[in-house]
Order: C-alpha cells, then sequence, then structure tokens
C-alpha cells in the first residue's frame, strides 16, 4: 500500500513541479501572467539567476503565488541562507497553508526547532482539507514521523507515542514498515515506561535493519528497567562485537534520536559496575 501511495506523491510531485495549471485563472490576468512565468522559471535550474529574476516577477504581479515564494525560498534555504529563506516562505504558508506547512515544519525539524515543527503539522492535520498523507520533500519520510519525534524532543512522550502507534496501524501491509519506524516507536515505548512493548518494537525494527547502534541500546535499556540487567550486558556486548567499525547507516537522515557506538560503551560499563 505505502509504495503504491509513494508512487501517486512522486508523480504528483514531478507534474506539480514540472507545471502548474494557470487556465484556472481568467485570461490575461495577473494571476494568469504570474502562473505563466512560475512555469517559465521552472525551466531554469532551481537557484539560477535566471529562475530568482521570474520569479520575483512572478511574486510581483501576483504577490500570493504561493508556488512562486516556496520555489524562491528553496535555493535560500539549502544554501544555509536560513532567515532570508524563512521569511519567503512563510509569505508562501500565509497565502496557502494547506500546501506549504508541511515544507516549512520539515525546515523547521531540519534545524532542531521541534516547537515550530510540531505548531506548524499540528495547524496543518487540523486543515479540513489536509491530505491524508504528507511526506517529507524527497517524498522519503512521512511527516508522522518527524512530528512524533518531535513530540519526544519536547517531552510530550505521550503524544509522540500516540503519533506513532496509529501511524503504524495505519500501514496495510507490514512489509512496508521502514528502516526509522519501528525503531522510533520502540524508542517512545521506552520513554513512556512500556518496556515490553518497547523490546516487542525494536525486534521488529532489527528484522528489517540488525545493523543499528539504536536498535541494541533501546533494548538493553528496556531490559534494565525491568530488572533484565545480564540480558542487557549481553546485548550491549553483542552489539560492540558487531560493530568495531563505525555503522554510518545508523547516522539515518531525520533521526534526531541518534545513538553511537560510545553510547553503548558507556551504558555497559555502567551496568557492569552495577
Amino acid at each position: 500500500m505505502k509504495q503504491v501511495i509513494l508512487f501517486a506523491f512522486f508523480f504528483t510531485f514531478s507534474f506539480i513541479n514540472a507545471q502548474v495549471n494557470c487556465l484556472i485563472y481568467p485570461e490575461n490576468s495577473d494571476e494568469r501572467k504570474s502562473c505563466e512565468i512560475t512555469n517559465e522559471a521552472l525551466t531554469y535550474e532551481q537557484g539560477s539567476k535566471k529562475s530568482q529574476m521570474l520569479l520575483d516577477k512572478a511574486i510581483l504581479l501576483n504577490p500570493k503565488n504561493d508556488f512562486a515564494l516556496k520555489e524562491k525560498s528553496v535555493p535560500f534555504l539549502k544554501r544555509g541562507f536560513i532567515l532570508e529563506g524563512m521569511e519567503i516562505l512563510n509569505k508562501a504558508v500565509e497565502a496557502n497553508p494547506r500546501d506549504n506547512l508541511d515544507y516549512r515544519a520539515y525546515w523547521f525539524f531540519a534545524l532542531g526547532n521541534y516547537k515550530m515543527c510540531v505548531e506548524d503539522l499540528e495547524r496543518y492535520y487540523a486543515l479540513p482539507n489536509a491530505f491524508p498523507y504528507i511526506y517529507t520533500s524527497g517524498g522519503d519520510m512521512d511527516m508522522r514521523l518527524l512530528l512524533a519525534m518531535s513530540y519526544a524532543k519536547l517531552n510530550q512522550n505521550k503524544k509522540g507515542l500516540d503519533v506513532m502507534k496509529k501511524y503504524v496501524d495505519s500501514y496495510e501491509d507490514t512489509s512496508d514498515i521502514g528502516n526509522l519506524d519501528y525503531y522510533v516507536l520502540g524508542m517512545l515505548y521506552y520513554k513512556n515506561g512500556e518496556f515490553e512493548n518497547a523490546i516487542n518494537a525494536i525486534e521488529k525494527q532489527m528484522a528489517i535493519l540488525p545493523n543499528k547502534y539504536g536498535n541494541y541500546y533501546y533494548a538493553a535499556l528496556s531490559h534494565k528497567a525491568l530488572g533484565n540487567t545480564e540480558k542487557a550486558k549481553e546485548i550491549l556486548k553483542d552489539a560492540m562485537s558487531k560493530f568495531s567499525k563505525p555503522d554510518y547507516y545508523s547516522l539515518i537522515n531525520y533521526n534526531c534520536f541518534k545513538v553511537y557506538f560510545e553510547d553503548l560503551e558507556n551504558e555497559y560499563n555502567l551496568l557492569v559496575k552495577e
């Protein structure tokens, strides 16, 4: 099911970036002209001088052209001009919240501003015309996952767990579960004191992606919380023997609860001393 949704997303996303339907605006109106100029801007490399000049022209004709505003903001954000990019993106959100709140939330998450990420996504999901499934700009991560992690970063772990449980339950086929889904679910179960559920979720993630520090770390912490100290030490020792070299895939994008080899070592040493 997830593949079908993603395919539809990629198709729609690619089409939208290739062409905006300008026929919805009256002929010879500023809105139509602005739309057509935006389409022309899309034929040039994103962030190029020509593209930016055309987008400026489109926005001048129609200051509420949210697509042009969003497209203009992207190069600023990607190149580290965050204040300038956000100033433009804010105008796109103001003009059309439904089509731009998620993108701004994505950038807030990437910048570590989890409070604003939550505010934007809560606002988005409350919209009566919100799309049921929204993904990060590359189409590789459901925004609910980012929302759950943002809640956890704000110590709103119960809210984060509620989001993750509904998120995972929404899959018709569990084979669609990704490389981060059960991990975040297990981490949130742990943070909510549901240690057996945490272990169950983490073991499911291990079956999908075994070579990830965090799986072993949160599994060990959960066993420790249940009083299974020897099991916790066994898990950590096993992990450290497997990862004699850095596990670069453990630095998976979007994971703001990364675990490193040193975390395994430190926890193991604490258990040995007990």
